[in-house]
Parts: C-alpha cells; sequence; structure tokens
C-alpha cells in the first residue's frame, strides 16, 4: 500500500473479485537464470536453498504497491503523480518520480542519491525491482508543492570509468586507433566497441550489465486480444528510405595524380615529336606509351578512356599505342600490373598539342588534367624495401711478363685500390665489401724474352738463348696484405631501394538476399588512412648497408613500432563490422508498438510474440515505459517491439569477420656478377666504358693513367616509384526474419 496517498481511500485496495474485468495473471513455466558466485570453497559439497517468487504475468488493476528508497530513506508516502520508468535498448535505464515536498528538503537532499523504484503485485508479496540508479536532477516546483526527481542508472559511468582492457573483454567487438582517436576516453571507446557489436549493452533493473544480441529464436511471452489494451497495437513499418542493405565506398571525384616514371611517351622522334624528343610535347595523337615491369607481367594502360593490354617482354619492356586518336591536352597514362603481385600507377602526364606548337616546344598553357578516382575504405602506407647486389670481378688479365714490357717502351702499372673504391662511391650504390689480391712483392724475375722476341714467363729460362730478362719490381715495402696496388680485385656493391606502396582497400559489406528483395540500397562507410612510412626513416636505411631491417628477398615493411599489419588488419575489421551491424540494426527498425498491463517481468531482454486476432509477430523488446499512476490507481506499459521481417526467409550466407588474405611481396632484391674487363693500350678494348683503363695511344705526358670505371645495372621506376595496390575486402550478412503477418 501506498500510506498517505489518495490509493488509501480508494476501492483499489481491494482485490478484484472473481468475475472482475481487472486481467488474471497467467499460468505456465518461467525459466528462471540463477547465478552463484563462490570463492575460497574448501572441498566436499555445498548446499544452498533457493526462495522463489512466481509473479503475474501482468499486475492486477488494483492491489498492486509501489516503493521508493531515495538514499537509506523509504519515501513512498509522500509519492504523487505517476511513476515512470523507460529502459531502451543501448542506453540509460531512466526514471522519473513526483514527491510532496516537506520542510526542510534542499536540493543536497536529493542530487546524487542512489534511487530504487520496487512493485508488487499485492500485499504482502515480494518486491520486484524496477529502477536502480541515482538522482540526477532534482526540480521542485513551488506552486505545485511537489518536487520531480530525474534519476538515470549507471551506464554512462560505469562505461566511463572502465579501463580499456575490461571493456574490451565485457563488450566484445572491435576497436581500432587507426580509425578512431586514439585519445578517445573510455566512454568514447566502449560506444565505438558497441557499434560493431549486433547487440545491446545495458543494465537491468538491479544495476548489473549485460550484453543482449538482437537474433536470438524462441519466445519468452505470448500476448494476446486479453493482454493488449484495446486500441493500442500498432504496427510500425520502417521506410525504405531508411534501410541499407548495402556499405561500401564508390564515391568518384576529380583529382590529381601523382606521377611516376614507370610508363610515358616513348621518347624518339615518331612519338615525343617536333624541338626536342624528351619534352614529353608531341603531335602525334596516337603515340606509343612505354615503360619497363617485371618481366612477362601482364600490363593493361588506360588513357583517355581506351584500355591497351599487352605483356611485358623478357626485358620488362612494354609499348602500348591507342586505337583512336587523343584530343589536344594533358594525358596521364594509367597502368595495372598483374604479375608476381598485382598493383597500379599514373605514368608521366604528357601534352598532344600542334605541329608548331611541338616544334616550338611549348603547348599554350596546357590545362591539367583531372582524373577520375575512387573513394576506398581504408588506405595503408608502407615501404617496400629492395635490395639489389652487384659484385665486380677485375684481374689485371695479362701476365707479368706483359705487364713488364708494357707498351712504348713503358710498363704498365697496376691500379690501386682507392679507385676501385673511388669509381663505387661515384656509382650511386654502396660498397659492402671489398678484396683484393696484393700484387707480387720486391723485385722479382717474372720472364724473359728469347732472342726470336718470344716472350716466357718464370724465373728460369732453362738454357734458352735470352735476349731480355723481365724484372717486377714493387717499390712497396710495406705489410704485402696492405699494398695499395692490387693485381686482382672483388667488390660487392649494394643498392637499397625503400619504396612506398599504398594498398587501398575497398570493403564491401551487403545483404544479399535484401537486395534481391528490395534492390540496392546503399549507404557510403566510414573511411581511414594510416601511414607506416612516417614511422621509418628510408633515406637512413637506403644509405647504410648495416641498418636494421638487414634483407636479402623483397619485404614489406608493414609492421614497426606504432604501426603495423595487425593494426591494419584491425582497422578493416573494424570498419567491415561497423557496416555489419548497420546493415542488420536498418533490417530491425520496424516496430510493433503496444500498451499492455504492467508487467514485473518485463525486460529488454526478453522476446514476445504478439498473436491477436489481426497480427502475429515475433520480436525482441527494444524499448517500454512503465507507469504508475498512484491517482487513477492505473499501472500500464507501453512497448515497442524490434521486427526484422522485411525479407523472407532466403539462402545469403553469413559470412564470418576474418582477418583479410594478403599477399607478401614480390622478391626484386637478388645479386648479379659482373666482369670488370681490363683494357691495355694496344691488348683488347674498352667495353661500353666499364673497364679498367691504363694509357692512352701518343699520351706521353702522364705515361699511362689509371681510372676504373664500374657500370652499375638501372634501378627500374617500377620498383623505386609509389605504387598502388587495389585490395577488397567482401562481406555478406544474412538477414534475420522474425514472423510478421496480418490475420
Amino acid at each position: 500500500m501506498i500510506n498517505g496517498s489518495a490509493l488509501n481511500s480508494s476501492a483499489i485496495n481491494a482485490l478484484a473479485s472473481a468475475g472482475g474485468v481487472a486481467p488474471q495473471p497467467d499460468t505456465g513455466a518461467l525459466a528462471v537464470p540463477v547465478v552463484l558466485s563462490v570463492t575460497g570453497l574448501p572441498s566436499g559439497q555445498l548446499s544452498v536453498q533457493v526462495a522463489l517468487t512466481v509473479l503475474p504475468k501482468s499486475l492486477a488493476a488494483s492491489g498492486w504497491d509501489v516503493r521508493l528508497v531515495v538514499g537509506e530513506t523509504d519515501l513512498s508516502d509522500r509519492l504523487q503523480g505517476t511513476i515512470e520508468i523507460e529502459a531502451e535498448e543501448g542506453a540509460a535505464r531512466i526514471a522519473s518520480v513526483t514527491l510532496s515536498l516537506v520542510a526542510g528538503d534542499t536540493l543536497a537532499s536529493y542530487s546524487g542519491q542512489v534511487m530504487l523504484v520496487e512493485a508488487r503485485p499485492a500485499p504482502g508479496a515480494a518486491w520486484v525491482r524496477r529502477f536502480s540508479g541515482k538522482v540526477m536532477l532534482p526540480v521542485p516546483d513551488l506552486e505545485s508543492g511537489t518536487m520531480v526527481l530525474h534519476a538515470a542508472d549507471r551506464r554512462h559511468d560505469l562505461l566511463a570509468s572502465t579501463s580499456r582492457a575490461d571493456l574490451a573483454a565485457m563488450l566484445g567487438g572491435y576497436w581500432s586507433d587507426l580509425v578512431e582517436s586514439e585519445a578517445a576516453n573510455s566512454l568514447q571507446y566502449a560506444e565505438a566497441r558497441l557499434a560493431t557489436v549486433a547487440g545491446s549493452w545495458d543494465l537491468d533493473a538491479f544495476g548489473n550489465p549485460r550484453m543482449t544480441l538482437w537474433n536470438r529464436s524462441g519466445t519468452d511471452v505470448t500476448v494476446t486480444d486479453d493482454d493488449i489494451i484495446d486500441g493500442t497495437l500498432q504496427p510500425r513499418p520502417v521506410s525504405l528510405t531508411d534501410v541499407v542493405n548495402l556499405v561500401t565506398n564508390d564515391t568518384v571525384s576529380l583529382g590529381g595524380v601523382s606521377a611516376t616514371a614507370i610508363c610515358g611517351l616513348v621518347h624518339n622522334a615518331a612519338n615525343d615529336t617536333g624541338k626536342s624528343a624528351t619534352d614529353n610535347i608531341t603531335a602525334n595523337n596516337r603515340p606509343l606509351i612505354g615503360g619497363t615491369v617485371e618481366p612477362g607481367a601482364v600490363v593493361t594502360v588506360t588513357l583517355a578512356g581506351q584500355s591497351m593490354t599487352t605483356a611485358a617482354g623478357a626485358d620488362g619492356k612494354f609499348q602500348v599505342q591507342p586505337r583512336l586518336p587523343l584530343a589536344l591536352g594533358v594525358h596521364t597514362p594509367h597502368i595495372h600490373v598483374e604479375g608476381s603481385w598485382t598493383w597500379e600507377a599514373w605514368g608521366t602526364s604528357f601534352v598532344v598539342a600542334s605541329k608548331a606548337e611541338a616544334d616550338l616546344g611549348a603547348a599554350t598553357a596546357p590545362v591539367v588534367e583531372k582524373v577520375a578516382s575512387t573513394d576506398v575504405s581504408f588506405e595503408y602506407r608502407y615501404y617496400r624495401l629492395h635490395q639489389k647486389k652487384s659484385i665486380y670481378q677485375w684481374s689485371m688479365g695479362i701476365t707479368y711478363p706483359e705487364l713488364v714490357l708494357g707498351r712504348n717502351h713503358h710498363a704498365f702499372i697496376l691500379p690501386e685500390r682507392q679507385l676501385f673504391e673511388s669509381a663505387a662511391s661515384q656509382s650511386g650504390w654502396t660498397l659492402n665489401k671489398a678484396t683484393y689480391t696484393s700484387p707480387k712483392q720486391g723485385t722479382q724475375v717474372v720472364g724473359y724474352v728469347d732472342t726470336n722476341g718470344i716472350v716466357h714467363e718464370g724465373s728460369s729460362s732453362s738454357g734458352t738463348d735470352v735476349a731480355e730478362v723481365l724484372i717486377y719490381k714493387n717499390e712497396y715495402t710495406g705489410d704485402p696484405a696492405a699494398d695499395p696496388r692490387c693485381e686482382s680485385a672483388t667488390l660487392e656493391l649494394t643498392r637499397r631501394v625503400a619504396q612506398p606502396v599504398t594498398e587501398r582497400w575497398r570493403i564491401s559489406v551487403s545483404a544479399p538476399d535484401s537486395i534481391a528483395r528490395l534492390g540496392t540500397r546503399k549507404a557510403q562507410g566510414q573511411t581511414a588512412a594510416a601511414d607506416a612510412t612516417s614511422h621509418f626513416n628510408a633515406d637512413a636505411w637506403e644509405k647504410d648497408i648495416k641498418a636494421e631491417p638487414v634483407i636479402t628477398d623483397s619485404t614489406d615493411l608493414v609492421s614497426l613500432p606504432g604501426m603495423s599489419r595487425a593494426d591494419a588488419e584491425n582497422a578493416i575489421l573494424y570498419l567491415a563490422a561497423k557496416a555489419r551491424r548497420q546493415i542488420l540494426a536498418s533490417h530491425r527498425a520496424s516496430r510493433v508498438a503496444m500498451t499492455l498491463w504492467a508487467d514485473l517481468t518485463m525486460d529488454l531482454t526478453r522476446r514476445y510474440e504478439v498473436s491477436t486476432h489481426d497480427l502475429h509477430a515475433v520480436g525482441k523488446v527494444a524499448r517500454f515505459v512503465e507507469r504508475y499512476s498512484i491517482q487513477t490507481g492505473q499501472s500500464r506499459m507501453e512497448v515497442e517491439l524490434a521486427i526484422s521481417s522485411l525479407v523472407a526467409a532466403g539462402t545469403a550466407p553469413d559470412d564470418p569477420l576474418l582477418s583479410p588474405v594478403i599477399t607478401g611481396a614480390a622478391n626484386y632484391s637478388g645479386s648479379q656478377n659482373a666482369a670488370v674487363p681490363s683494357a691495355w693500350e694496344g691488348r683488347g678494348s674498352l667495353i661500353d666504358g666499364t673497364a679498367w683503363t691504363t694509357g692512352a695511344m701518343g699520351d706521353r705526358d702522364s705515361q699511362y693513367p689509371r681510372s676504373v670505371s664500374l657500370s652499375t645495372p638501372p634501378v627500374d621506376a617500377y620498383l623505386t616509384d609509389p605504387v598502388d595496390r587495389l585490395m577488397s575486402y567482401a562481406l555478406s550478412v544474412a538477414i534475420p526474419v522474425d514472423p510478421f503477418e496480418l490475420r
């Protein structure tokens, strides 16, 4: 009973007599979860007595009772008006009560105090908790002499004060620092995780947290026409404009390009016509476009809406030609390559101009080309590391007698070791290791020339007539191993390349059965980007062969302090999970609303079946508002069921959220051996400027000048310039189907 209220003098205190109009409790089985936590239990058995109070499905029209406790004080005798409690999925439970004012009331008497609301079906029955929370706002009304207390449960405070580790364990779902703010507080972190879960997290009437998944089978309660207050049953279908069955990022925008030297206009007089064959201005409106990629790769070049496909040769070179003439203006080729890995890039822009402009070498104010670019869900930028190694070997290539004889009566001079190292330093490569063979030491007879002019090698003439003894004299007298000259050399040169790579992930989450039934209802997903290149000093790594990481194969540098491949994968899963929840939420946005007599077992975890003359439907409770009127004695509950019924039962698979499959780097690192030929004056010849040389014909001032020239292989632009990898992550969502049938 509520002492001091109008209820005491009202007939509502009397239980409904037999034959009354008040709804009667239903009988039936009720499953009650019991959780018993025991710590420090010794070996043996434990017996616990459990007392259960069976509640009616709905309160009687009279005889029910309500109790209010604020702080530790029972204020039930001061209740007036209507007690209202509202619970909604994924939100704090709130309550409002009205008290009569008494002398001495202060705001401090109520603000922040614990507030409990309990109800019971009849005097002497057990109290049932309906709300636990804190008074957030006490509002006094001086004219009416009342105080309205607005209270909320501790959902917000619990999320805001819990550590990330505990939130992750409690909520599940996904999180990504690369998508959301790394500095997010606990509440923001929690709400972001909940945005990836197909369920709702809230507190029960006692303030205990729980996660309720949206999709489950079975029913907990069945209501009929007798249970529903007349005229309150109302289906509220979701508008098709609010339904989403495809989440992807495919907005096309115009912008500039990051040009590379990977492909472009073929530089010769026929294709790059006019004043210069290298100025990228041509009057040829069907020029050859070419470049170099991985040998044997399939190359597709797109230019001005034309796509041309070819295969690269054994040397990696390719050329294509537009089928249709190109318009005057700027053109930028786009290249897509499928080899040991798949990638794409923009080439070098060129201008198609009139013959006069091409001959002049200056096009009239060419407009910068704008190209179409499609948004993607997630971009991950990192370095792909390559390491080329070339081993150069040189030997003097002649005998010591030939060395002494020389040319023009001057002996040849062996090269200094520093000449090789100087040549290496000028090559653009790094000298990793050099080994040398020291020449003969001291003064030694190395051969002779007989009277017939034949040169013999060795220290003994063996009785042959000798016309000239050939003596090699090394003026160096120090440690032979440190002799500044050499008779052979082996140099290991290394070239390191840190190539920027951008993975452009297109995440597509779809509900195929919904698309087939309702047509495509598309929404653009959230986007994010991560840059691992900022965590790595590529310039220092390229210059120092000992800098970590030390590699032998091409390596994707995707895991660094502060950034890793796992971070990128988490971002993709987070975006996909968020899109998945968005699709599922939009499909269960239909509601069946009704008003029932107050039910002390009502909760957001329950699944109701509506079985009336006009409608059969099943759905989970998404929201309810219970009202206990002190003046009228009415105890009613407005209930909304979430219904997912826009599609019939289908066959669409429900894909699990798994980490994407990512192929590693193609191995473009490697080593090659190259001989450094000797070209002594009058013996042999220089080969493409790659030789070590001594002397020049007729040069008597400097006798035999010495030089070493190393020709290193080029590192093609497709290994140095930025490239993109277009990646995809697709997820299929099965839409749960709740019964919904009009009768």
